[in-house]
C-alpha cells in the first residue's frame, strides 16, 4: 500500500518537473521516442527562456533573425523588425503586453515571460518581428510537447511500477503469490488450438491431457483482451527464477482471447515469430498480467509528430496552432470568434455541395432540432465539438454526419470514424451499417464483436489468395527452420515472413479501396494497414494512396488527449468532429496527472466560442418539464448559464430518449443546468417503472422513498456503526476497494422480488447492478450465483463498466457506510451522473443515506429531492 502511494507521489513530482530520460524494464529503452537527430536542414532548437527538456522539438533551419532574437533575449535588449528588403519597420519589445486582448486570427502566441519585466513595456507595433513570433510559437509548442510526454511517461511508469513490484515481491519472497492472487502462472505449455481469421489461437495449460483446475479461483483477473507477457522458463519445469525483466529473458506479448478453469487461450497475430521465439516443443512458459505498451508508444509518436515543426502540411499545422493555442501552459488559452476554425467552411467545399450532403443525411435520418444543427455545422466547419448527454443519440448523430461526409468524398478519399474503446468502435460500426454504408472495421479479431467479424479487415485478408499463400509459405519455412541448423533455412524463413508482411499490406490497401467508411479505435488508427493505404509505410506504397479528409471521433471526452492526436496525425484530415460529454467519465488516469485528466474535447469546448448555430427546422416533438420543475438546487443560478459558460464551444444535443422524465430530471438540473429535455412521449413508453417501485416498497422492510420512477432504499445499521468493509485490491482509479454485505443482500432480495413479480415483462438481462467498488461487484456476483434459485443474466459492473450502456432497471449500490461520513470517489459528480442515467424504466438507489448524503452535497440534495416529493413508506 505504502509503496503504491510513494509511486503516485513520485510520478506527480515528475509531472511538475521533467525528469531525466529513463529506461523501461520491459521495453529495455525509454518509452518516448528518441528526439529527432538534428540535421543541417533541421536543427533542434529551443528558445533561451525555456529550461532544457529531454523532449526537444524539431524545427526548420534557423535563420539569422532567429539568432539575433536569441541574443536579444539573453541580454534583454530590444529587437529591430525588418521587412524583406532589410529596412527597419520600428522597434518591438521581445516581451509584449499580455494584458492587451490577444488576436488569434493567425494564432500569434506572445511570450509568457512578460511578468519578468519591471517596467511597463511599450505598446507593441502592428508589425511584429517574425523571429519573435517564431520564438513564441516554438516556446508554446515545446511546453505542450514536454507536458504531454512527461505525463505519458509518468503514467507508463506508474503502470509498469505496479507490475514490477508484483514481480519483485514474488521473486524476493513468496514465489507462488502471483498464482494465488491470479496475476500470473508458471509451467504453462502452449498448444495450437486453431485460428481466428488470420490470427492463431494457442491454449496455455499445465497438462493438456489432464489439466488441473488452475484458474477457477481467479477468472476475474484474466479477462479477454488483457495483455499478458509470456516468458520462457530457462531452467524448465519448476523454474521460479526466470522473470520477464531479466536482461536475457525470452518473452512474447500476447492477448487473452478466453479463460477457462484449466486454461488460458491467447491470440497470436504473428505465429511465425511466436514459433521462432519459443522453438522448443517442451518449452515451459511463465505468464504475467501486463498492459499494452503499444498504446503508449503510439501516443508518444503522435505527440512528437504533432509538434514537429518540419511538418509543413497545412491541415496539421493549423490544428496544431489551435490545440497549442488553448493549452493551459500557453500564454493565451482562449480562441475568439474570429478564428478560421470557428467560421470558415472547409477549404475547397462549395456551399451547394455541403447543402446536398446535408439534405441527403436528412432524408435517411429522423433528427431533432439540435441534432440537425450538429449535422449542418459538422458538414461546413473544420472543427465541431458535439456534446451528447445520456440518451441524446450522440452516436446516431455521428452516423448521420458520416453519411453526409460520404457525399463530399473525391476519388481515393475515405471517412475515418474512431472511438476510444473497442466497444465504442463496434457501436459506431453497427450504426453505420444500419444506414447501408460500406463499412470496414479495422482491429484485432479478438477485440471486435462477433457480429462484426465479417465486416473486419482481418476477414477480408483471410480470403485474399495471394496473402494466404504467402502466409502459408512463411509458416512452412519457419517450421522447417525450427527443426534445422542450416543458416540458409533461417534466412529463407526470414525472407518468407517479410514477403508475407508485404502481401498483407498490399491486400489491405486494395481492400480499403472498396469501402467509403473505415472504423477503428483511436489507437488503432495507427494500424499498419491504414498507414500503408495512405502510402506511409516503408516496405510498400500503393499505386493510388488513399486519404482520410474527414475524421469523426466518438467517446472523445473519455480519450486521453494524446490518443485523440493519433488519428489526427496519421490521417492529416481537414475536418474533425468530436463527440462526447464532459459531464460524464473523463480519461482514466492512474498517476494523477492534471495534463492527462483533461481530454482535448473538454479543453476545446471550454476555450472556443459558441458556434454560430445553423437554422434547422422546428422540432415537432413536445418535451415535458413537470418533473424538472420539482428540482430545487442550492447551487443553481440562472438556468443554463453555468453549463453554457463552461462548455460554450460545443453543440449540445438537448433531447434524451432513454429515461423516464423523472429519472432524467435531477441529472438535467444538476449537470446540464436544466437544458436536457425529455419528449412527452417517454412518459407512456417508460410507465412500467412505477409498478416496479411499488413492488419494491411493498416487499422491503427498510425505509423506502420513491418519486416517479426513482426510488431510494435507506440502509443503516441499528447502532450507527459502519457497514462497509475494506476489501483486498484496488479499484480502477487507484482507490482502495470496499464492500457492504448488508447492501449486497438487499440488492439480491430486490432482484428476486422484481423478477418474481414481473416475470412476464422483465428478464434478468433487463436488470443491471452498478456499484463504484470492485469489492462490492465481486460480492454481488457471488451472492447472485449462490442464491436459490441462482440468478443468471443480471449484469453487475462498476460505474466505468456501464459508461455508454443502458438497462430497463438499474440498481445502484453506494457501499459507503461509516461514522465519519467518508464517501471517497462517490463525490465525483461525473461518476454520479453516469450511475444515475443508465436506467430506462426504473432507478433504485440503495445507500446509507446518512453517510452518503451527509458526506457529499450533491448526493444529499438528490436524497432530499426524492424524499420531499413522495410519501415515506
Amino acid at each position: 500500500m505504502w509503496l503504491l502511494q510513494l509511486l503516485k507521489l513520485i510520478n506527480l513530482l515528475l509531472i511538475v518537473r521533467p525528469a531525466e530520460p529513463w529506461t523501461s524494464k520491459f521495453l529495455g529503452r525509454s518509452l518516448n521516442v528518441v528526439p529527432a537527430k538534428a540535421s543541417s536542414a533541421s536543427p533542434t532548437w529551443q528558445p533561451a527562456s525555456v529550461p532544457p527538456s529531454p523532449y526537444d522539438i524539431t524545427c526548420r533551419k534557423q535563420k539569422a533573425s532567429d539568432k539575433r532574437t536569441r541574443r536579444a533575449q539573453r541580454s534583454g535588449k530590444e529587437v529591430d523588425s525588418e521587412d524583406n528588403t532589410g529596412r527597419s519597420r520600428g522597434v518591438t519589445k521581445i516581451f509584449e503586453d499580455t494584458t492587451k486582448k490577444p488576436s488569434f486570427n493567425n494564432l500569434h502566441l506572445p511570450s509568457s515571460s512578460s511578468s519578468s519585466s519591471n517596467s511597463t513595456p511599450p505598446k507593441p507595433s502592428s508589425t511584429r518581428s517574425r523571429s519573435t513570433k517564431r520564438s513564441s510559437l516554438y516556446e508554446s509548442i515545446n511546453n505542450y510537447q514536454t507536458s504531454q510526454l512527461t505525463s505519458l511517461s509518468a503514467e507508463f511508469k506508474y503502470e509498469e511500477g505496479i507490475v514490477l513490484q508484483r514481480i519483485s515481491d514474488c521473486r524476493d519472497g513468496d514465489v507462488d503469490r502471483i498464482e494465488r492472487e491470479g496475476e500470473g502462472c508458471y509451467d504453462l505449455l502452449p498448444e495450437l488450438r486453431g485460428t481466428l481469421l488470420s490470427d492463431s489461437i494457442y491454449r496455455l495449460s499445465r497438462n493438456p491431457k489432464n489439466p488441473p483446475n488452475l484458474f477457477s479461483h481467479n477468472q476475474g483477473k484474466f479477462k479477454p483482451n488483457d495483455v499478458i507477457v509470456l516468458t520462457r522458463q530457462s531452467l524448465g519445469k519448476g523454474d521460479r527464477t526466470s522473470c520477464p525483466v531479466d536482461s536475457d529473458a525470452v518473452k512474447f506479448e500476447v492477448v487473452v482471447s478466453g479463460v477457462g478453469p484449466t486454461y488460458i487461450d491467447v491470440v497470436i497475430s504473428d505465429q511465425a515469430k511466436f514459433d521462432e521465439t519459443f522453438s522448443n516443443d517442451q518449452t515451459f512458459l511463465r505468464a504475467d498480467r501486463y498492459f499494452s505498451t503499444t498504446s503508449y508508444e503510439r501516443m508518444c509518436e503522435a505527440v512528437k509528430s504533432f509538434c514537429n515543426l518540419e511538418e509543413e502540411e497545412e491541415s496539421l499545422t493549423q490544428y496544431r496552432d489551435l490545440v497549442v493555442g488553448c493549452f493551459e501552459g500557453a500564454p493565451n488559452n482562449r480562441i475568439d470568434q474570429t478564428s478560421k476554425y470557428m467560421s470558415t467552411p472547409i477549404n475547397g467545399m462549395h456551399k451547394n455541395k455541403a447543402k446536398t450532403a446535408y439534405s441527403t443525411a436528412l432524408s435517411k435520418f429522423s433528427l431533432n432540432n439540435s441534432q440537425l444543427s450538429a449535422v449542418a455545422l459538422s458538414l461546413s466547419r473544420k472543427l465541431t465539438s458535439i456534446i451528447g448527454p445520456p440518451g441524446t443519440g450522440k452516436t446516431f448523430t455521428g452516423c448521420a454526419i458520416a453519411e453526409g461526409f460520404t457525399h463530399l468524398l473525391n476519388s481515393n478519399e475515405k471517412v475515418l470514424c474512431c472511438a476510444y474503446s473497442n466497444v465504442g468502435a463496434d457501436n459506431f460500426a453497427r450504426g453505420l451499417k444500419a444506414r447501408d454504408l460500406k463499412v470496414l472495421r479495422v482491429g484485432r479479431a479478438t477485440a471486435i464483436s462477433p457480429d462484426l467479424l465479417e465486416d473486419s479487415l482481418e476477414y477480408y485478408l483471410e480470403n485474399d489468395k495471394k496473402y494466404s499463400l504467402a502466409l502459408a509459405n512463411a509458416k512452412k519455412a519457419t517450421k522447417a527452420a525450427k527443426n534445422s541448423r542450416d543458416k540458409n533455412a533461417k534466412m529463407e524463413a526470414t525472407a518468407a515472413v517479410k514477403k508475407a508482411d508485404v502481401e498483407k499490406m498490399k491486400a489491405a490497401a486494395k481492400i480499403m479501396e472498396n469501402f467509403n467508411v473505415v472504423v477503428s479505435t483511436c489507437i488503432g488508427s495507427a494500424d499498419a494497414a491504414i498507414l500503408t493505404a495512405q502510402g506511409k509505410a516503408e516496405n510498400y506504397s500503393p499505386p493510388s494512396p488513399l486519404s482520410f479528409p474527414y475524421l469523426i471521433i466518438d467517446e472523445a471526452c473519455q480519450s486521453l488527449e494524446a490518443a485523440t492526436l493519433v488519428p489526427l496525425t496519421t490521417t492529416r484530415c481537414k475536418s474533425i468532429v468530436l463527440l462526447g460529454d464532459p459531464m460524464q467519465l473523463p480519461p482514466t488516469v492512474l498517476s494523477s496527472s492534471p495534463t492527462l485528466e483533461t481530454s482535448l474535447m473538454e479543453r476545446l469546448t471550454k476555450n472556443t466560442p459558441a458556434p454560430v448555430m445553423v437554422t434547422a427546422k422546428k422540432d415537432v416533438e413536445d418535451s415535458t418539464e413537470d418533473f424538472l420543475k420539482t428540482v430545487k438546487l442550492n447551487n443553481t443560478g440562472k438556468q443554463g448559464a453555468k453549463y453554457i459558460k463552461n462548455n460554450g464551444g460545443g453543440v449540445l444535443l438537448k433531447l434524451q430518449y432513454r429515461m423516464h422524465p423523472s429519472i432524467s430530471a435531477w441529472p438535467s438540473a444538476q449537470f446540464y443546468e436544466g437544458l436536457l429535455a425529455t419528449p412527452t412521449s417517454m412518459i407512456a413508453q417508460r410507465e412500467g417503472g412505477g409498478a416496479i417501485l411499488e413492488t419494491v416498497s411493498a416487499k422491503l422492510r427498510e425505509r423506502t422513498n420513491f418519486f416517479g420512477n426513482v426510488g431510494v432504499v435507506h440502509v443503516e445499521s441499528e447502532d450507527g456503526s459502519a457497514l462497509e468493509e475494506r476489501s483486498e485490491g484496488k479499484d480502477g482509479i487507484g482507490e482502495g476497494t470496499f464492500k457492504n454485505l448488508k447492501e449486497a443482500e438487499i440488492v439480491t432480495t430486490l432482484i428476486h422480488t422484481i423478477l418474481n413479480e414481473h416475470q412476464n415483462t422483465l428478464a434478468p438481462s433487463d436488470i443491471g447492478v452498478i456499484t463504484p467498488y470492485n469489492g462490492q461487484k465481486t460480492l454481488l456476483k457471488n451472492l447472485l450465483s449462490s442464491t436459490q434459485p441462482a440468478i443468471e443474466g443480471v449484469e453487475v459492473n462498476t460505474v466505468d463498466g456501464f459508461q455508454g450502456r443502458e438497462k430497463r432497471v438499474i440498481i445502484f449500490s453506494a457501499v459507503r457506510s461509516n461514522k465519519g461520513k467518508k464517501v471517497g470517489f462517490l463525490s465525483d459528480g461525473r461518476r454520479m451522473n453516469v450511475a444515475l442515467t443508465r436506467a430506462k424504466d426504473a432507478l433504485i438507489v440503495v445507500a446509507d443515506t446518512t453517510t452518503v448524503g451527509g458526506g457529499d452535497r450533491m448526493w444529499g440534495q438528490f436524497f432530499s429531492w426524492v424524499e420531499s416529493n413522495t410519501n415515506t413508506h
